[in-house]
């Protein structure tokens, strides 16, 4: 049987398309409707006075790690490394936002374990659980309502446990500074292997992000660039219900967009042209 009609095109039309337009998922901390930090640069300020290792080394990992993540082009946001500070733990884990103190702050912590097994602060729950020796950083965070505006990345500095920052090789303390620093932009974990935000960053070998990753950060921080959420943006990421947010591969749901206009302009036409038109 001869199928010609503009609807029979527009299926085959799409039924090329959707199968290379999958959905790619990330998480958020906190709410599907966090918003991030506020701004286009975002400074790091450092307490590495108790690592227990050469503080050049942090400071370069550090910096790879804040560089991958201004790799993104479609993300607004840049990352930067600030001055050092003396702000203590227990000072920092305490803070706000209204305290005045260094904010996002990497500090190292020589008792870790203890830190968190008694919660030294409104913004930590004990967690008689915690064990230092098999995680090598913690990011606490306590935001004003659905704004990122405080931060604390721990480092753990603590003698005689595995997971001791100095016992990192080069590459694996840069994936986990990395994987941290994206907890500290608001995003969570992800059960893809494949991805930064593996809740197991040790795993990895390589310093790299993933399409995922790079959605999430372009979610929390767009560039706004003219038609970013129009029907022709890159690739608008929506969130649905209480799951994590989804989003479409750019460049395939832009193309799928406009495949969308051209159908309905060619049914348009197609309706217009079977109509006789008189003038009044």
């Amino acid at each position: 049987m001869r199928r010609n009609s503009v609807f029979f095109q527009a299926l085959v039309f799409f039924g090329l398309l959707l199968p290379g337009a999958e959905a790619r998922a990330f998480t958020l901390s906190y709410s599907s409707a966090l918003q991030g930090w506020q701004g286009t640069t975002l400074t790091f300020k450092t307490n590495f006075s108790n690592c227990g290792m050469p503080v050049a080394e942090l400071y370069s990992a550090v910096d790879q790690a804040l560089e991958l993540w201004n790799t993104v082009p479609t993300s607004r946001l840049r990352l930067e490394r600030g001055d050092e500070v003396t702000t203590t733990v227990a000072q920092a884990l305490a803070g706000s936002a209204a305290s005045g103190l260094p904010t996002p702050l990497l500090i190292c912590d020589p008792d870790m374990e203890n830190t968190f097994r008694v919660g030294v602060s409104p913004n930590l729950d004990p967690d008689p659980a915690f064990s230092s020796n098999n995680i090598p950083a913690v990011t606490v965070q306590a935001p004003t309502a659905l704004t990122l505006d405080y931060a604390v990345l721990v480092l753990n500095s603590e003698s005689g446990r595995s997971a001791r920052v100095s016992n990192l090789v080069p590459t694996t303390l840069a994936v986990v500074l990395a994987h941290e620093i994206g907890h500290v932009l608001g995003l969570g974990h992800t059960a893809d292997p494949v991805n930064l935000m593996y809740y197991d960053a040790t795993a990895r070998t390589r310093l790299s992000l993933s399409q995922d990753d790079m959605d999430g950060v372009a979610y929390l921080y767009p560039r706004g660039e003219p038609g970013q959420n129009g029907l022709f943006g890159c690739g608008t990421l929506t969130v649905g219900g209480e799951g994590p947010p989804r989003g479409p591969h750019g460049g395939v749901a832009a193309l799928a967009e406009f495949g969308m206009v051209l159908v309905l302009a060619a049914l348009g036409t197609r309706f217009l042209k079977s109509k006789t038109w008189r003038m009044a």
